[in-house]
């Protein structure tokens, strides 16, 4: 079988770091079994914002050396809670594959899948699944520029919904529940708070739920 070695040996965590070198093996027809990864740039997100995704595609021969696969196809492939796996993005296949932009509308996972195809020299790599990345995704909150009145908007979809304001003399520890707060059908919501002597802080909370990680900013105020 006939594979591009790799300088790294085998496929770590760092993929950026692979570097393909020839290699010659006795040729010989084989079913070769793939090796597929896929990582992401990020595992948490606000909503809106985007990761990239890296993948690879790689086999190894009878005498340990893994090398990069270079025939047939990759598609990247999401699942959020619920729904089946779609296909988004497709690819050649390769030691290194980069899908950019991607941008998670709740948690989300991805994977790899990998077509299968035969080299030039009659090997056969088998087709397969990565084992999936999983992107957890936190909702957007907007918030002030100054004043005494709390105010924005929470997205996506969270119209007619509670948020939970905590206050505190100390800006990391000691919060109390103070007041909870609904949006309108927009997701905006406001809370007008009392003028008062001294320094509290204010938390804002948007809780979590099985598609959205929690959320938060801390409000500080102050008067004499």
């Amino acid at each position: 079988m006939r594979l591009t070695r790799l300088i790294a040996g085998t496929v770590t965590a760092g993929l950026l770091s692979l570097v393909p070198i020839a290699l010659t093996a006795p040729a010989a027809q084989a079913s070769v079994t793939t090796n597929l990864q896929v990582q992401s740039s990020y595992k948490m997100l606000t909503y809106g914002m985007e990761t990239s995704l890296r993948a690879a595609v790689t086999a190894t021969d009878s005498t340990g050396y893994t090398g990069a696969v270079r025939v047939g196809s990759v598609q990247l492939q999401s699942k959020v809670t619920g729904k089946a796996w779609k296909t988004i993005k497709t690819a050649t296949a390769s030691s290194y594959v980069s899908f950019g932009q991607i941008k998670p509308k709740e948690h989300t996972e991805y994977r790899i899948s990998y077509s299968g195809g035969t080299d030039t020299y009659g090997n056969v790599f088998r087709a397969g699944v990565s084992t999936p990345v999983k992107v957890k995704v936190k909702r957007k909150i907007t918030f002030p520029r100054k004043g005494l009145t709390l105010k924005g908007k929470v997205s996506p979809q969270f119209k007619k919904k509670k948020l939970v304001v905590k206050v505190s003399k100390k800006e990391t520890k000691g919060f109390k529940k103070y007041r909870t707060i609904k949006t309108n059908k927009k997701g905006r919501y406001s809370l007008k708070l009392p003028r008062r002597r001294g320094t509290f802080f204010y938390k804002v909370i948007v809780p979590k739920d099985k598609r959205f990680l929690s959320s938060s900013y801390t409000w500080r105020t102050y008067g004499y």
